[in-house]
């Protein structure tokens, strides 16, 4: 039998930003001018290149860019499970 051992994820500072479907053009304009890929598609959807795959955002998702400046898109429930706002002066 395998022993398994516990593991706690470390804490860590993101910058996001919820796509409202209003919003699709200036989370291009981040994602690109942070090094990362999104693009507009038709009707206004928004992709987001997360590496190396690709994923279609939905109304409400949260994007993402962690500490090492990847991108990654999250559903609501799992970005408000996961992290919490940060007043700007602890946010540096």
């Amino acid at each position: 039998m395998c022993e398994t051992r516990w593991f706690r994820s470390r804490p860590e500072t993101i910058e996001a930003v919820r796509f409202d479907g209003r919003n699709a053009r200036e989370i291009v304009a981040w994602v690109t001018a942070s090094g990362g890929t999104a693009r507009l598609e038709e009707a206004g959807s928004l992709v987001l290149g997360t590496g190396a795959s690709e994923q279609l955002l939905l109304y409400g998702a949260v994007v993402v860019r962690d500490g090492a400046g990847r991108f990654r898109a999250l559903s609501p429930p799992e970005f408000e499970a996961r992290f919490e706002e940060l007043e700007p002066a602890l946010a540096s």
